[in-house]
């Protein structure tokens, strides 16, 4: 199954939604790296349910630093704390 590239669409629906996207204080991710799944997400839910984390490429030097209102992390990695976000509500 192919997913999108989570950083980038990510990052972008954040700034354009009132959140904040900065240059990593950590450098960036680059390579292969474990991503934590919150349980529950309705972006993962074509995932089975035991899955708790993947192993994704990961290639960004900027992270999301403040969500927009309304919005959660379901998915984080090591050194950044919203690799995928999903909205709490109706917008």
């Amino acid at each position: 199954m192919h997913n999108p590239p989570f950083a980038w669409l990510n990052q972008m629906m954040t700034a354009m939604l009132g959140g904040e996207v900065k240059a990593s204080a950590h450098g960036g991710e680059y390579g292969r790296m474990a991503m934590n799944i919150q349980p529950g997400s309705r972006c993962f839910s074509y995932l089975e349910k035991s899955v708790q984390s993947l192993n994704v490429w990961m290639s960004h030097g900027d992270e999301v630093v403040k969500l927009p209102d309304e919005f959660k992390a379901v998915a984080m990695s090591q050194q950044v704390r919203s690799v995928r976000v999903q909205g709490t509500g109706v917008r």
